[in-house]
């Protein structure tokens, strides 16, 4: 029996992103039945429900990896880093908590470098999967651009604008993509 090694890339992707999918589910499972008293913030709340968009947008395109027809080795690890660092970016996110309700979190720099990585490795995943780069790309360089200010900045009220613009992008993004506008 051959096994190819689309469908071993394939495995390995879904195994990590099934393993983020669920980190994240639990979290907010622990959020729904405990409310405010789960210690996590509205931010890492808005945060975990766009990482879940991003866990399922990743899932989807798990068949445009079994389109390759051979990945070697070097390729099969440039495609694992996007779930690993999805993966670390839920973990770093959800790893803050905070017990006395009356102090606020913001969500630490270090979430927002993986995020940031995250969006150039997608980038670069459509140019080596030669999709559209510019019809992906641009909500991508968007995200990278935001996570830059985030870095950079530390204020509840810019992380607060910040996530909603973000959300925003990506539900037109969903919803474009559901009408057909954006493949």
């Amino acid at each position: 029996m051959e096994v190819s090694t689309s469908l071993l890339v394939a495995l390995m992707f879904v195994t990590i992103l099934s393993m983020g999918i669920g980190n994240a589910v639990n979290t907010l499972s622990i959020i729904v039945e405990k409310g405010k008293k789960s210690g996590y913030s509205n931010l890492q709340v808005g945060w975990l429900g766009l990482l879940l968009i991003s866990y399922f947008n990743m899932f989807w395109h798990v068949i445009d990896l079994l389109s390759v027809d051979k990945w070697g080795f070097l390729g099969f690890l440039y495609m694992m880093t996007g779930p690993i660092l999805i993966y670390f970016s839920t973990s770093i996110l959800i790893a803050t908590k905070n017990e006395d309700e009356g102090q606020k979190i913001l969500i630490r720099p270090l979430f927002f470098v993986l995020f940031m990585l995250l969006q150039f490795w997608i980038i670069t995943v459509d140019l080596i999967l030669e999709k559209n780069v510019i019809e992906h790309g641009l909500l991508n360089i968007i995200m990278m651009f935001i996570a830059f200010v985030l870095i950079r900045k530390h204020d509840e009220k810019i992380q607060q604008y910040c996530l909603a613009v973000s959300l925003g992008l990506v539900v037109l993004a969903v919803i474009l993509r559901s009408l057909g506008v954006l493949s």
